[in-house]
């Protein structure tokens, strides 16, 4: 499995990671990263199969 995440609107992000802890570790760390560089959602996708999708905004 291949896990990615993808935002809206696009900012640049990790191609790919191993596992969905990976990706969600990933995104906890860097979460406010995001938000400032104009994310307002993110979803994590394993190859193109929709796992879930998050705010990023209050």
């Amino acid at each position: 499995m291949i896990y990615h995440w993808r935002s809206y609107p696009e900012v640049d992000l990790p191609d790919f990671f191993e596992t969905q802890a990976d990706a969600e570790t990933w995104l906890s760390e860097h979460y406010l990263d995001l938000s400032l560089a104009g994310a307002l959602e993110v979803s994590l996708y394993d190859g193109d199969r929709l796992i879930y999708q998050m705010s990023l905004s209050e």
